[in-house]
């Protein structure tokens, strides 16, 4: 369980409280609402003031009520400013995840002289690691990024990955390496990109509780794409299905969109019997409902000039 230093207690406590609050506020939640099975609304607003110590059994009824993972809750009690942590790195995945390069890269710019991403080597490398990304995305220089993630990834190296040699990485570590496969697939080296790929899903499987669904979803759909243009496409099929199915069972929009469009586009080049265009147009409504115009109008180009599969007809 969570216990906090005793020096430590009144800053964290309070920087918890900052978090809980902000949190609370997100989904419009009063603090009589969220209080209500745990502790008193008068002792919940003396947490959010940081006033009192907030003990570990109330800090996970909380994560809990405000569906956030507990333990990244406990992380931000160690920065000065956590709600800042917080919303700016939001910031980024969601930039990111919109492909908005330049728009993610001025971001780091700006926040990376605040006092909590520059003192923390966590953050630190969270930064770093965004840069690696517009390198290769956004400049297309990937010996760059590879530079980059390669000082990110400090306790091994990727041969000792190669060579089945790292038997445990954490989830921070996964996201470089997933990172580090996108880069070496861009540059050309395909097959490395799928050890690294089939590594962290088989890291990802092991884990014996709930992980980020995000994190193996978009690794699935990597993994999935690169076996595609390898050719190998039952592979691929294998784990596209794996992707959606839990997708699908955790009730999460990110990246089911992208699934859908590879398992239509791999059942086009296998030439399967299959009518992928039932897949094209969940995705694209999938597409839609996350207002993704950059998407959209790429699976509609796609689609028409590529697989010679209209779908502009079937859209109202």
């Amino acid at each position: 369980m969570f216990s906090l230093n005793k020096g430590d207690c009144k800053m964290n406590a309070k920087n918890l409280g900052k978090l809980i609050k902000y949190l609370r506020n997100t989904y419009n939640m009063t603090q009589e609402e969220l209080a209500t099975g745990i502790c008193t609304r008068r002792h919940l607003s003396n947490i959010e003031n940081g006033k009192v110590y907030i003990s570990s059994y109330y800090l996970e009824l909380f994560a809990y009520k405000l569906n956030f993972d507990i333990m990244i809750l406990m992380n931000y009690s160690n920065y000065c400013d956590p709600v800042f942590v917080y919303t700016n790195k939001k910031k980024i995945d969601e930039l990111t995840y919109l492909q908005q390069y330049e728009k993610m890269f001025n971001l780091l710019l700006d926040i990376e002289k605040q006092e909590d991403f520059s003192k923390s080597i966590e953050l630190t490398k969270y930064i770093d690691w965004h840069k690696a990304i517009y390198e290769y995305k956004q400049n297309k220089h990937y010996s760059k990024a590879i530079d980059i993630l390669n000082k990110c990834i400090d306790r091994f190296n990727i041969n000792q990955i190669y060579k089945n040699e790292i038997k445990f990485v954490n989830i921070f570590e996964i996201e470089l390496l997933n990172t580090y496969g996108n880069c070496m697939f861009e540059k050309g080296d395909t097959q490395l990109s799928i050890h690294i790929y089939k590594y962290i899903n088989a890291c990802l499987d092991s884990l014996s509780f709930s992980t980020n669904i995000s994190l193996h979803s978009k690794l699935l759909f990597n993994l999935s794409k690169a076996l595609y243009l390898s050719e190998y496409y039952d592979d691929s099929l294998f784990y596209i299905e794996k992707g959606l199915s839990l997708c699908r069972n955790n009730y999460s929009l990110e990246y089911l969109g992208q699934l859908y469009y590879q398992k239509a586009v791999c059942l086009v080049n296998s030439r399967s019997e299959e009518n992928p265009i039932k897949y094209f147009l969940w995705a694209y409504n999938i597409f839609d409902m996350q207002g993704n115009e950059k998407l959209k109008n790429f699976l509609i180009k796609k689609t028409e000039d590529k697989y010679n599969q209209s779908i502009s007809k079937y859209i109202s």
